[in-house]
């Protein structure tokens, strides 16, 4: 050994120095957690845009691909036919309105409505409501139909709930 000796240090990190690493660690770790939360209500808001408007164009791709005299495109009374329905998630299944008494599980409420027109609607460029032909007009005179599905999320998880329209036309 040499005439000075010297003073070696053992190895490793103190404990002060693990403690003061571990906090800056976690520090860091939990600055990202609402990055994470908030993806996952991104993620649940996106599922749930998705859903509806599947709904609302799946009913609306049923209804185009019927005839066009058929009873679920005819209107009974009035310028307008309207079918308002739920889905229940305890059946699986869209249901016919009123709600039955204590109905838990809705989660879409789905209005379609059809509308009748003769060409001169088409005159101004522009199809309006108030140029839909009444229910008892000659059939002659019904050259096209106009199908409106508007579906509406009842309640959402996270964030406001979704409604979504989609409009067609049929021709004859």
């Amino acid at each position: 050994m040499s005439g000075k000796q010297r003073l070696e240090r053992p190895g490793g990190f103190s404990l002060v120095e693990v403690l003061i690493t571990s906090v800056m660690v976690l520090t860091i770790a939990l600055s990202t957690v609402p990055m994470f939360t908030q993806a996952m209500v991104n993620n649940t808001a996106g599922k749930d845009a998705t859903e509806v408007s599947n709904e609302a164009r799946g009913q609306l791709e049923r209804l185009v691909e019927l005839p066009f005299a058929s009873p679920q495109l005819t209107l009974e009374a009035g310028t307008e036919k309207q079918i308002s329905d739920y889905f229940s998630t305890v059946t699986g299944s869209w249901h016919p309105f009123p709600l039955p008494a204590g109905s838990a599980g809705v989660l879409w409420t789905r209005v379609t409505s059809v509308r009748q027109y003769g060409l001169p609607a088409l005159a101004d460029g522009v199809l309006e409501t108030t140029e839909a032909l009444d229910s008892d007009a000659p059939p002659e005179s019904i050259h096209m139909k106009e199908i409106e599905v508007i579906v509406e999320q009842t309640g959402a998880a996270f964030g406001p709930a979704k409604r979504i329209t989609l409009r067609t036309l049929k021709v004859k």
